[in-house]
Formats: C-alpha cells, structure tokens, sequence
C-alpha cells in the first residue's frame, strides 16, 4: 500500500513525500490517520534540527487518532473499525531510526489507546501531551517539600505544575509576558 508522509527532509525543509507501508507482522496493527497533532516544542525543535536524536531524513509527529483497519494474529483487546491514538509507528528502513512518526496518512503500530465513542479527534490527539509531563516528573522524582518551578505555562508547562503540586511540591510557575510594566 503506498502512503503519504510529511517529511523533515533536512534543516528547515519539508516535504511531502510517498512511500510503500511496511507489511505488518502479525504484534502490530495498521491504522489509517484521521488527526495527527503537531507540537510547536518538539516537532519545531526537529524542524530546526535542535533535536540531537534525530536524522534527516525525519517522519515526525507523536500525537495521532486513527481507525484501525488491520489487526495482527497475535493482537488481542481491539478490532477493525476502532478510533485509537498512537503516538509512534515504523516507518521503513530507509528512514533514520525515529521515535516518532505518526505524520503519515496509514501507519503500522504495535500501541494504542483506544478513543471513547463520540471524542473529539484533536482534544485525544493533543491527549498526548501530558504523558511528557508525566516522563518528565518520575525522571525528577519529585517528592513532598520539593520546591519546583516550571518556566512555560503551554499544556506541558501547566501539566508539569499541577502534578508536581500532586505530588506534594511547593510550585512555582513561570511565563513570559508581552505587556510593558508601567
């Protein structure tokens, strides 16, 4: 099956570009893309190659909603038809390895988490996000009485503050702002 993918294909430029799906193999399920979100951090970063761990040629993208149309012998808990968010997928070998990748208009995936009936596609797309948050407070291991301060007040930022106020943590919380003090 031939898809489409949105490609970094160096520093700063972008295409459009088509290639053959990797067959599936029989842990993995293939779902066509319905919304795939774009994050202005980190698919920015990538775009401006600021992300060291990546390679041009880049599929990016980590924050999709799809329809499952294939499932794999050995996958079990989903069925055809099904609305699930997918933050990567494999992509073929004649990519750079990537830890992302749901740009594309079909991609081969070995997780999922199924949508509720009726969602809105773009709020369980940018669902995503707050598992950065998540990654980013067990890494720190922040415990009660820790002073925190988060600079950026995006979803991720707003995230990072309520869980680390979760976890016990005095919060401080920063932004920047464009109006002048008088």
């Amino acid at each position: 099956m031939r898809v489409t993918a949105i490609v970094f294909t160096a520093p700063k430029k972008v295409e459009l570009q088509s290639y053959d799906l990797p067959e599936p193999t029989a842990e993995e399920i293939v779902v066509r893309t319905e919304f795939s979100g774009i994050s202005q951090g980190t698919e920015i970063w990538a775009y401006e190659s600021r992300r060291p761990e990546l390679q041009f040629p880049t599929i990016p993208g980590y924050q999709s909603v799809g329809t499952v149309e294939f499932i794999g012998s050995n996958v079990h808990g989903c069925c055809i038809g099904q609305r699930v968010l997918f933050t990567s997928s494999r992509i073929p070998s004649s990519f750079p390895p990537t830890w992302m990748g749901t740009h594309v208009s079909h991609a081969v995936v070995k997780q999922i988490t199924p949508i509720p009936a009726g969602a809105d596609s773009v709020a369980a797309a940018v669902s995503a996000l707050p598992s950065v948050s998540i990654r980013g407070l067990k890494m720190l291991d922040i415990n009660i009485g820790d002073l925190v301060v988060v600079a950026g007040q995006g979803l991720i930022g707003q995230g990072s503050a309520q869980l680390a106020r979760l976890r016990g943590a005095t919060v401080i919380a920063t932004d920047v702002s464009r109006c002048a003090l008088s």
